[in-house]
C-alpha cells in the first residue's frame, strides 16, 4: 500500500511540474513577445502588447494579445492590409514558440483596435483553432518562386504565409487580390481580379497615373517600399484579370 502511494505522489508530482513548466515557458514567450514588440510596430500597427490573463494549475493558460492600428476604423475597412492581418499573423504565431504552447494546453487571445478605439476583429487560438489554420487549404509555392537560385528564401516565406489571408476584395474599386507571386526576376506579382471596364481604364495614361499615386500614398504602398528595401525586390507588378483569368492589363511600380 505505501509503495502505490508513493508511485501515486509521484506522478502527481510529475502533473504539477509539467504545468508549472507551460507557465513558466508561457512567461518566457511574453518577455521575448514585448522585448520584440518594438520592432513589430509597422505603418500598420502602432502598438502591439502581450499579458497573461490567467494561469490555474490543471486548467488552460490564457495569453491575451493586443494589436492597435494606426488606422481609424473607416480606413480600416478598406485597407487590404488590414484585412490580412488577423490571419497572416495567426499563421505568424502557430508556426512558432506560440503553436507549441498551444499544443501543451495555453489559448491565445488576438484583439485588433483602429486608431479610434473600436475592436475590429478578435480570434481565439486554441488546438482547435490551430489545427483547423493547418488543415485549410495552403497555398503551395509554384514554379513563380525560384528556389533554385536561393534569392530570399525569407521573402518566399513571407509571401507563402500572406498567399494564406487571400483573396481579399477591395470595395472602393470592386477588384480582388487573389494572389502574390515572386518571379526569377525578384518582381513581386500581384494577382487582381478586376471588373472587364479595367481593361478601358488601363489604356488610359491619366488613369495610370492616379492609381499608381493612390497605391504609393497608402500605407500598402509604404509596405511595398519597405518591402523593396529590406529584400531587394525589383519591382511591384499589380496585374489585372478578367473573372475568367484573362488578362485585362499591369501596372508596374519601379
Amino acid at each position: 500500500m505505501a509503495l502505490k502511494k508513493i508511485i501515486f505522489l509521484l506522478l502527481s508530482l510529475s502533473l504539477f511540474t509539467a504545468c508549472k513548466n507551460r507557465v513558466q515557458k508561457s512567461y518566457e514567450f511574453i518577455n521575448e513577445y514585448n522585448d520584440a514588440a518594438p520592432l513589430l510596430k509597422s505603418n500598420l500597427i502602432y502598438r502591439t502588447t502581450a499579458k497573461i490573463i490567467g494561469e490555474k494549475i490543471l486548467e488552460e493558460v490564457i495569453i491575451e494579445i493586443d494589436y492597435d492600428l494606426n488606422l481609424k476604423k473607416a480606413d480600416c475597412e478598406t485597407n487590404v492590409g488590414v484585412k490580412m492581418l488577423p490571419k497572416t499573423i495567426s499563421y505568424a504565431l502557430i508556426q512558432d514558440e506560440a503553436g507549441d504552447l498551444i499544443n501543451e494546453g495555453a489559448v491565445i487571445n488576438l484583439t485588433f483596435r483602429s486608431l479610434d478605439n473600436y475592436i475590429l476583429n478578435k480570434i481565439t487560438l486554441d488546438k482547435k483553432k490551430m489545427n483547423q489554420l493547418l488543415s485549410e487549404n495552403q497555398t503551395h509555392v509554384s514554379d513563380d518562386y525560384d528556389f533554385s537560385s536561393g534569392k530570399n528564401p525569407e521573402l518566399v516565406k513571407i509571401l507563402a504565409n500572406l498567399n494564406r489571408s487571400l483573396p481579399i476584395e477591395n470595395e472602393t474599386d470592386k477588384t480582388k487580390l487573389l494572389k502574390l507571386k515572386l518571379d526569377r526576376y525578384n518582381n513581386i506579382i500581384c494577382i487582381t481580379e478586376a471588373p472587364e471596364d479595367f481593361a478601358q481604364a488601363l489604356k488610359n495614361p491619366g488613369t495610370i497615373s492616379y492609381l499608381k499615386e493612390t497605391v504609393q500614398r497608402s500605407n500598402n504602398g509604404k509596405i511595398f517600399e519597405n518591402l523593396k528595401e529590406s529584400y531587394g525586390v525589383s519591382k511591384i507588378i499589380y496585374r489585372y484579370q478578367n473573372s475568367k483569368g484573362e488578362l485585362l492589363g499591369d501596372i508596374s511600380f519601379d
